[in-house]
């Protein structure tokens, strides 16, 4: 995880002068109009981990809203459809829907921005065969966010995802599940304003 924040950091300093901003004499800061804007849009990918399934890979809907330089806030909606089965086992198709909130705070500023997000999810999963469920999870981690070309940025996440129990379609109604694991994610913002 240490070996994560580091290359975070390292990612969120790296850059020259950005594609509007003409170079800054040494020892002076980035000022905060440069760090892209107010509110950005774009997509995620999103890879999984946890002992109880393989690892699985999503693709979500981003925004980030920035009203001030150290401190912005993310939301994020996903859909997913997986089919199970065949080779002599009943086929089903499960869809699962998440969105997200969440606020970073931003530890490292420069051209691009290291910070420390807390995520809320909530999860849905419909399952035709095994039934369906519902859960909520919080993360922690580390992220950068930085430019490639004005307006376009790079988002760079991981996180320490921690779902609350819920009950398990396949285990019965008196079992809970209880999963956490790690989640990495890398996306693109275009910031609008």
């Amino acid at each position: 995880m240490t070996l994560l924040a580091g290359i975070l950091v390292l990612l969120a300093s790296w850059g020259g002068t950005g594609p509007t901003a003409p170079a800054a004499p040494p020892g002076a800061t980035v000022a905060a109009g440069t760090l892209g804007g107010v509110l950005g849009a774009g997509a995620r990918l999103s890879w999984e981990s946890n002992p109880r399934q393989d690892l699985s890979t999503r693709m979500d809907l981003h925004m980030v809203a920035r009203p001030v330089p150290r401190l912005f806030g993310t939301a994020a909606w996903g859909r997913s459809e997986l089919a199970r089965g065949g080779g002599g086992f009943p086929e089903s198709t499960v869809v699962s829907t998440r969105w997200e909130i969440g606020a970073a705070v931003v530890v490292v500023q420069g051209e691009g921005s290291g910070y420390l997000p807390v995520v809320w999810r909530r999860t849905s999963e419909k399952d035709d065969r095994r039934g369906d469920t519902r859960w909520s999870s919080w993360g922690l981690g580390a992220g950068a966010l930085f430019p490639v070309r004005h307006p376009v940025w790079v988002r760079a996440e991981g996180l320490w995802m921690m779902d609350d129990r819920h009950e398990d379609p396949v285990r019965g109604v008196d079992r809970a599940l209880e999963r956490s694991g790690l989640e990495l994610g890398l996306g693109f913002l275009v910031f609008l304003f």
